[in-house]
Parts: C-alpha cells; sequence; structure tokens
C-alpha cells in the first residue's frame, strides 16, 4: 500500500463554504450540474448578509427539473427565497450542462474556484473533490477570471433569459479591474465551447516538443467502452499509465483493460482505500521536465473531452496547469486515503452504470413571473392552449391571454412552484419556480434598514452582547439545521400530523398579517385553506377556487435537539441545547422551524439526522504558472 503525499508535496485545502459565503460578499454566481436547494436556501444563504446582493446560479435543467419534481406540496414554499432574493435558472442543452464553477466578490476582490463540486454538502464540504483557486490582483487569477468573464457572457447569450442578463451586466460592474492587463498573460482556464478539451490539452504538450513519459487517470465516471481514455492514449501515446480506480468507477472494465492494453504501454492500476466513491476528475501528463495537470469538471467521456456544445456534447470547465511533477503525482489521492496496487485483469470487475433520464414531458413551461396583482404570467413550449391550467400544487387557475398575449391566469396564485395541467388535470409539463422581478430588482439595491445578514434576525440590540445570543450567532452562522418536523402527543389524528402537513411554513411567520389570517370567533385557530387534501395558508383578499376552513394549530412543544460539530474528520463535538426563546420575535423575524406560534416561543423538534459544520477542507491544486 503507498501514500502518493507521503512521497512528496503535500496538497493544500480550501475551505469552499467559508471562502465563498460571507457577509461581505456583493456578488456570488455559481455554475453546478446538481445543487441541493435545501442547503443553500437555509444555511448558505444566511451567510452572504444583506443587499446589494448579486447571486445566480446556473444548474443543469433536467437535474433542476428532476429535484423539483420531488418535492412534496407541503415542502414547496422552502423555495421562498428562490427567484426572490437569488436567481436560479437551468441551462437546457443537448449534451449536460456539467461546469463547477463559483465567482465570490467581496470588496476589491474576486475569488474564482474552478473544480469537481457541485453546490452541495458533498461537493463543498468533501475531501474527495478537488478546486482550483484563483484570486484577483494576480496575472494568473485575473486572466482566469476574465476567461470565466468571457465564458459566462456566452452562457448568458445561450440560455437567452432577460432577466439573467441584466443581472450579469450587474456583475460584470461588481467585477474587479486587472491590476495590470492581462491580454498577455495565458488563461488556464479551458471550456468547450468552440473547442474539445483533448484537442486543447493535446495542443499544448505539443507545442512543448516532449514525450509524454506517464499519463496519471482518475474519474468517477468514463464513457460505457472507454472511448475517450482510447483517444487519448492515440494522441498522447504516453511511455507508462497510472490508472485510478475505485468500486464505483463506472466504465465497461474488460474495454477498458483491452484498450491499455492495446496502447502499447506500461499500464499499472491503483485502487484507493479505502474503498470510497472519489468524485475528483484529473488528468496527468509527465514529459520530461514538464509537468499538467487537468482538472475540472470533465470526466473522463467523450461528451467531455471530445465533443463541443455545438457537437451535442457537456458543457465544461477545466483548468490546465503547468506544475511541477511532485504536485501532479500528489494531487491524485485524497485527503486521508491511500492506494494500493490493483492488477488490469481486475478492471473487469467494473461496470457501467447507466442512469436513464425520465421522460421529457410533453410540454416546457419556461417561465413563471408573479404580476402585482398576484396573477402569474408564463411563456410555454409549445405556445399554450386556453384549456390550460397553471397549477402551484395546491390550487390551479385558468389561463386567458394578457395585453401582450402571453398567457396569464384568470386568477392570483400564492404558490413559489407552478405546473400545468391538462383539461383532465393531468400533470402537462415540469415545474418551474415562479419569478418576483421586483424582490429580484430590490436586492441589487442597498437595503439601510438592517445589515449583518449573517447574523440571526430575530436577535436584537442586547441580545448580541450575551453568552447565549453569541452562542446562537456561532451556531447560525457555522452550523445547517435539519430539524424534523412537529408532531403533537395528543389530540385526534388529524391533529397529530407534522405541522407543516396541518399549517404550510408560511403560516409559521410569527403571524405576519400577509400569511396569516386569526378568526376573531375562534382564538387559537387560523385560517386556511383547503386544496386537494393538502392544507395551505391564504392570505387575505385573495380570490381562488379553494374552500376554506378552518385548522387547529399544534400547540409548541418543548424539545431539545442534538448537534453534531464535525470540525475534522478526528474530531466531534456534541452540544445538547434545550428550547430557547429570547424574549421577542422582533419586527420582521423569521423563525427557523415549523410549529411557531404567534405571541409564543418557537420550539425546535428532534433533528432527522446530525448537524455537521460545513467548514470541510477540500483539495486545493495549485494553479501554477501561465505557461
Amino acid at each position: 500500500m503507498t501514500d502518493t503525499p507521503e512521497n512528496g508535496p503535500v496538497i493544500p485545502t480550501v475551505q469552499p463554504i467559508v471562502e465563498l459565503f460571507t457577509g461581505g460578499a456583493q456578488a456570488l454566481w455559481a455554475t453546478t450540474y446538481t445543487m441541493d436547494l435545501g442547503l443553500f436556501n437555509e444555511f448558505l444563504l444566511a451567510r452572504l448578509g444583506e443587499p446589494p446582493l448579486n447571486i445566480a446560479v446556473l444548474a443543469d435543467h433536467w437535474r433542476l427539473t428532476t429535484s423539483l419534481a420531488r418535492i412534496p406540496a407541503e415542502r414547496a414554499d422552502t423555495l421562498a427565497t428562490v427567484n426572490r432574493r437569488w436567481l436560479l435558472r437551468g441551462v437546457r442543452i443537448r449534451g449536460a450542462f456539467h461546469p463547477k464553477s463559483y465567482l465570490a466578490v467581496t470588496g476589491a476582490r474576486a475569488t474564482l474556484l474552478v473544480g469537481s463540486g457541485n453546490l452541495s454538502a458533498g461537493g463543498l464540504d468533501d475531501g474527495r473533490e478537488a478546486f482550483t483557486t484563483f484570486r484577483s490582483g494576480t496575472p494568473v487569477g485575473d486572466a482566469a477570471i476574465a476567461t470565466w468573464r468571457s465564458w459566462m457572457r456566452r452562457l448568458v447569450g445561450i440560455v437567452g433569459d432577460t432577466t439573467l442578463a441584466a443581472r450579469f451586466q450587474h456583475l460584470e460592474g461588481q467585477i474587479p479591474s486587472p491590476a495590470v492587463a492581462t491580454q498577455h498573460v495565458p488563461s488556464l482556464l479551458l471550456h468547450n465551447l468552440d473547442t474539445p478539451i483533448a484537442d486543447q490539452l493535446a495542443a499544448v504538450v505539443a507545442e512543448s516538443g516532449v514525450r509524454v513519459n506517464e499519463l496519471w487517470l482518475a474519474a468517477p465516471f468514463y464513457d460505457a467502452n472507454a472511448v475517450a481514455v482510447g483517444a487519448l492514449l492515440d494522441i498522447l501515446k504516453p511511455e507508462r499509465v497510472k490508472l485510478f480506480v475505485a468500486g464505483s468507477t463506472s466504465v465497461n472494465g474488460e474495454r477498458l483493460a483491452e484498450r491499455l492494453a492495446a496502447s502499447g504501454a506500461d499500464v499499472s492500476v491503483v485502487a484507493y482505500e479505502p474503498d470510497q466513491f472519489v468524485h475528483a476528475k484529473l488528468i496527468g501528463i509527465l514529459a520530461g521536465p514538464r509537468a499538467w495537470l487537468l482538472s475540472g469538471s470533465a470526466n473522463l467521456s467523450s461528451a467531455a473531452l471530445r465533443l463541443t456544445h455545438a457537437a451535442q456534447g457537456n458543457i465544461e470547465l477545466a483548468v490546465f496547469a503547468p506544475l511541477e511533477t511532485d504536485e501532479v503525482r500528489a494531487a491524485f489521492v485524497p485527503p486521508g486515503m491511500t492506494v494500493r496496487e490493483h492488477s488490469l485483469r481486475a478492471l473487469t470487475s467494473l461496470s457501467f452504470r447507466t442512469h436513464p433520464e425520465p421522460e421529457s414531458p410533453t410540454v416546457q413551461l419556461v417561465t413563471a413571473t408573479a404580476l402585482p396583482d398576484g396573477r402569474i404570467e408564463i411563456t410555454t413550449e409549445p405556445p399554450w392552449s386556453d384549456d390550460w391550467l397553471l397549477d402551484d400544487l395546491t390550487c390551479h387557475q385558468p389561463l386567458t391571454a394578457g395585453d401582450n398575449g402571453r398567457a396569464l391566469t384568470a386568477g392570483p396564485l400564492d404558490g413559489r412552484l407552478v405546473q400545468l395541467l391538462d383539461a383532465d388535470k393531468q400533470v402537462l409539463s415540469n415545474r418551474a419556480i415562479v419569478d418576483d422581478p421586483a424582490a429580484l430588482a430590490a436586492t441589487l439595491i442597498k437595503n439601510s434598514a438592517r445589515s449583518g445578514g449573517d447574523i440571526p434576525p430575530e436577535l436584537h440590540g442586547a441580545d448580541l452582547d450575551t453568552p447565549l445570543g453569541r452562542a446562537l450567532i456561532r451556531l447560525h452562522r457555522n452550523l445547517t439545521m435539519d430539524v424534523s418536523e412537529l408532531a403533537t402527543t395528543t389530540g385526534t389524528a388529524a391533529q397529530r400530523r407534522p405541522v407543516a402537513s396541518t399549517v404550510n411554513r408560511r403560516m409559521t411567520t410569527c403571524g405576519t398579517a400577509s400569511n396569516v389570517n386569526r378568526s376573531p370567533a375562534t382564538p387559537g385557530r387560523v385560517s386556511t385553506t383547503a386544496c386537494g387534501g393538502a392544507i395551505r395558508s391564504m392570505a387575505p383578499n385573495r380570490s381562488s377556487n379553494c374552500s376554506r376552513h378552518s385548522a387547529p394549530v399544534p400547540p409548541p412543544r418543548p424539545a431539545r435537539i442534538r448537534i453534531r460539530c464535525s470540525h475534522s474528520s478526528s474530531t466531534a463535538h456534541t452540544i445538547n441545547l434545550t428550547t430557547v426563546s429570547t424574549g421577542r420575535p422582533g419586527p420582521g423575524s423569521r423563525p427557523r422551524e415549523s410549529g411557531c406560534v404567534p405571541g409564543t416561543s418557537c420550539a425546535v423538534g428532534p433533528p432527522r439526522k446530525p448537524i455537521r459544520a460545513l467548514y470541510g477542507s477540500i483539495r486545493s491544486l495549485p494553479p501554477g504558472t501561465s505557461p
């Protein structure tokens, strides 16, 4: 068993969440294949502070569609901040939208992370990913940020969304100007909008005029028959090949072994220990005194390496950095892992796993935009039909033509997540999150009412200086609270259901006038609306085709939460907290958990899973120097 880092330099680490999500940020733009909406809305967003704040996330359209389809009606309100405080757009192309990049602007500095991690807890908090960090104010950093900027400008054009374009124009004014001219500094970023990544990689090596001695390869996903690996072997003609695999590596192992054997190279295969999923994608090239490392989002597949976006490949983003030989070798073993020798024949145990995409819906719901009167304006592909209905998972409204000829609902809808139904009320389209143009515009304007968005809004004045206040601020900044729903222990069966199933979460905002109606005749009861078996709160003065009735609000139950703070892989602390009230909710307060009854303390229920401190360190690959 060998451990490469012990025989060479130790690769440094970066903490993406600490690096990117700070209260001083003015902008955060991200590209990702998949994302954890719950993590972003409930934890990461709170770290970013107050407006002006320009946040946009581009994700793969089909993965986003699949995620939204799985959200139950009673959880749809967890999307309350999406397309209101920050912008989310799916990128719909023939291949996969697969780049992982994060640009944060704080003051006069911009930080760009490019790597393998998606916008999720695993992608940002796991040592088995790899990122390269670029900072403005350095020649290499400014050149990379300039390339990212021009690449993003083209992505915005591909998406063709006016709201996204306007926010990108705003971002361009926020990115600091380079300290020195960068036009003569080659960028280390590679994308495949014009030229396949493999061709760009091969061109740099060929220009160096040196022969490739070693080719190192690691990726979790390949072509079914290892076509891309075969192409790399044909182009680079290495003398030796070192392949890193895990039991989860997805490839036809028999075909991969055949291609490696046919290359004529001396092949070495090593397996990660412990046998865990490693998501980093790396290609190392060692050629005499020269060495390069390709990292980023591209797997060892043709769609990632051999095709352009126009040729129906993926959209990928990579870093191709000239490094020292020992730095390249050290990058292939994640922290806390080793490798052991594996035979070429053992590759035959690997299999290619397919993940069939769900069938595309008949109709694409492209956009949904809230109007000032509460109605929703939509655009669809193909054009809408007058027998369709727009449904927000609890209520639906017929469509009518607006003054501009676009479709809009006949009446208001309150839900954040909508879909189209046909005349028989069968689902006809994908789901879409409703845009709130006024709220989005307000996020780009300075809010002088309050600052310090990384402080819980329920804390005020003297609360901040108490030991309890300081503890709550620390928990708020560094922990993600995954808390289950409250349930009463007595009463009828209907009363024993989880609170979020009885009363929509928007009703738990401690009685804001826009969401909760108290019935004067029935103190302690909240007016709700029943639509298709689900219960939800209704804003006053909104017409609806849904019948209204009252539902009891279960009283809060004292509870204890258990928090596991994983500061490192070897250290863990457990803290038990009982329910705490700071005495007053304060104006505009937003309790984080369900079960908050106006005028009472907000109890916190038992967690579904351990609560983790997201300070994880990920391999931070050296950006090298410009070639």
